[in-house]
């Protein structure tokens, strides 16, 4: 029922913003082992999941050409090893530089999903008190 009111949406942003959440915490673990030796940084990947479950949403019945299809909402982050930066004479692979931008970067899609959601609970709010 809960799922039939707030459509796909609603569930997906509550995904993808806990999603961030671990990803911020993993960021901030590669920050604060910038000078470990052997550290290796790490990342959190669903971008990919999330761009299939966009791509192929499930496809039901509708009865009218405007329903929207439903997303499938098995998303699974995976912690990954980053190899995309160069290993130093410590082979710690901690890039300082990277891991801000990476940090910034997930910080806004995280303040943006977080307006989204909020301007979703508002749009539901206003139809409540307009159907009062």
């Amino acid at each position: 029922m809960i799922k039939g009111i707030f459509g796909s949406v609603i569930p997906l942003l509550e995904k993808t913003l806990n999603i961030r959440m671990m990803r911020h915490d993993v960021i901030s673990s590669n920050i604060a082992n910038e000078e470990t030796p052997g550290y290796k940084a790490r990342d959190v990947e669903f971008q990919h999941e999330l761009a299939n479950a966009i791509d192929n949403r499930v496809q039901m019945v509708s009865t009218h050409k405007n329903h929207v299809s439903a997303l499938d909402m098995n998303l699974s982050p995976k912690l990954v090893i980053r190899n995309d930066t160069k290993a130093g004479l410590d082979n710690n692979t901690v890039s300082l530089e990277k891991e801000m931008v990476n940090l910034a970067e997930n910080t806004m899609l995280y303040n943006a999903e977080v307006t989204i959601l909020s301007k979703k609970f508002q749009a539901i709010r206003d139809t409540i008190k307009e159907a009062r």
